[in-house]
C-alpha cells in the first residue's frame, strides 16, 4: 500500500477526542469529532463538532456519516475505549483502525492480564486473595483507567474499607502488591510485522498541586530521564507482539533500581500523545494509521522535554464570562489545552483542563507546570461561580 492510499477524511469519536483531533490535524488529516464536549480549542480546529451523551450513539452516528461518504472512516478513543465495556454495542460497526474490541478487553481486564503475564514470564505485581495480603497493597478495578478508585492499602482496616466501598458499587476489583519505583509508560506503534517504540514517558500520579486524588493518572513527561535496561524494553517489544496488538498502544511499567514491573497494557491511544507528539516533533496518529498498513516508519529523536498535567477541579464550579475569557488567553500563549467553555459546570475533582509546557530538563518542566497550575488557582479564586 502506497502512502497516498491512506484515508484523508477521517471522523475521531470520543471523550476527550482534542488530543487525537491535534495529531491528526498535526498528521496533515482532515478531521470532524463527535464528542461529549465542546471544548473550546476542539471547537477551533475541527470541520465538524457532534456533541453526543453516550458512546453508543457516536458509533452509530459516527456509521451513519461514513455510510453517507462525508467520512473514509471512522477512528475511536477517549471514552470509547475498552475499559467501558462497549464488545456487546460495537460488533456491528466498522473500525477499520482500532484494535478488534474482543481482543481488546482481554487485555485490559486485569485479572486475565496478570493470567497472560505470568505465562509469558514478564514480570508484573503479584496478586492477593484478601485472606493473604502483604502490606502495603494496591486495590485496583478489575476494568478501568486512568487510576480511577485505586488505592493503597497499609493495613486489615483500609483493606475492608476499600473493598466495602467496591463491593457496595458492584465493581469487581484486584489486590495486588505495591511494587516502589518511578511510574512510566512506554509508546508504542505495533504492526503485523513489528513492534517500534516510540518514546518512554514518565507518569505523573496523585500530583498534589493538580488536585489530583490518590493514584490518578495526573499527566506525564516526555522522554522519561530514568534509563530503563534494554531486556526490559525488547521484552516488551515481543510481549505487544505476542498479544497481537496494533496501533497506538502503551504499556505503563514502574522502573525500581534493580527490577521492573509491568502495570498494565492499554491497547489504544494514551495520554501522553501530546508530550510524544511535541517531544519527537511527529504525529503519533500518523503513525498508529500507517501501523496497520506496514507502511515505514522513520526513526526520530526528541528535541525537547514536554509535560502535560492534567489539572483537576478543586472546587464546583461554573464557567463565568469573565474565567472563560481568562483561559482563552492562556490557550493563545500555549499553556493550556482542552478550554471549557462559558456556562459548563465542573464539580470539585473533576478533570477540568490540561497544562502544557516545555523544558530543557525534567525539574524545569515540572516547575512551570507547578506555576501555571498556580495561576489557574488563582483565577478560580477570584472568578469562579460558586454552585
Amino acid at each position: 500500500m502506497l502512502i497516498s492510499d491512506l484515508p484523508e477524511r477521517i471522523l475521531i469519536i470520543g471523550s476527550p477526542s482534542r488530543p487525537l483531533v491535534q495529531s491528526a490535524i498535526r498528521g496533515g488529516y482532515r478531521v470532524g469529532a463527535i464528542d461529549h464536549y465542546a471544548d473550546f480549542d476542539l471547537c477551533s480546529m475541527v470541520e465538524e463538532l457532534i456533541i453526543v451523551q453516550s458512546p453508543l450513539d457516536a458509533f452509530t452516528i459516527g456509521q451513519e456519516l461514513v455510510n453517507k461518504g462525508e467520512y473514509e472512516c471512522m477512528v475511536a478513543g477517549g471514552w470509547l475505549g475498552v475499559e467501558n465495556g462497549m464488545l456487546n454495542h460495537v460488533r456491528d460497526f466498522e473500525l477499520p483502525y482500532n484494535i478488534p474490541y474482543k481482543h481488546a478487553e482481554k487485555i485490559v481486564d486485569k485479572k486475565n492480564l496478570q493470567k497472560t503475564l505470568k505465562k509469558m514470564n514478564i514480570p508484573h505485581p503479584r496478586e492477593f486473595r484478601e485472606e493473604n495480603v502483604e502490606y502495603p497493597a494496591v486495590v485496583k478495578p478489575r476494568v478501568g483507567a486512568g487510576g480511577k478508585d485505586v488505592i493503597v492499602v497499609r493495613n486489615d482496616n483500609e483493606l475492608s474499607l476499600s473493598l466495602e466501598r467496591f463491593e457496595k458499587n458492584e465493581v469487581d476489583y484486584i489486590i495486588q502488591e505495591y511494587v516502589e519505583g518511578r511510574d512510566a509508560s512506554v509508546s508504542l506503534v505495533v504492526s503485523k510485522e513489528e513492534a517500534k517504540i516510540v518514546a518512554l514517558n514518565e507518569q505523573l500520579i496523585g500530583t498534589d498541586f493538580l488536585h489530583a486524588h490518590n493514584m490518578e493518572y495526573s499527566g506525564n513527561i516526555t522522554p522519561l530521564e530514568q534509563c530503563v535496561p534494554t531486556t526490559a524494553l525488547s521484552t516488551i517489544e515481543r510481549m505487544c507482539i505476542e498479544m497481537g496488538l496494533l496501533g497506538s498502544c502503551g504499556v505503563d511499567i514502574v522502573v525500581g533500581n534493580e527490577k521492573w514491573w509491568v502495570i498494565e497494557v492499554n491497547p489504544r491511544f494514551q495520554g501522553s500523545i501530546d508530550t510524544v507528539d511535541l517531544s519527537l516533533n511527529i504525529s503519533l496518529f500518523d503513525w498508529h494509521m500507517k501501523s496497520f498498513h506496514n507502511l515505514h516508519l522513520p526513526e526520530c529523536s526528541h528535541n525537547s522535554v514536554w509535560a502535560r498535567g492534567i489539572y483537576y477541579s478543586p472546587v464546583n464550579i461554573r464557567i463565568s464570562s469573565s474565567l472563560s475569557e481568562k483561559l482563552k488567553e492562556m490557550w493563545k500563549k500555549g499553556v493550556v489545552r482542552d478550554v471549557p467553555q462559558e456556562g459548563e459546570i465542573y464539580n470539585e475533582g473533576d478533570p477540568f483542563m490540561s497544562i502544557i509546557v516545555k523544558g530543557r530538563k525534567r525539574d524545569e518542566t515540572i516547575a512551570k507546570l507547578g506555576e501555571v497550575a498556580s495561576q489557574v488557582d488563582e483565577m478560580l479564586k477570584r472568578k469562579f461561580e460558586k454552585l
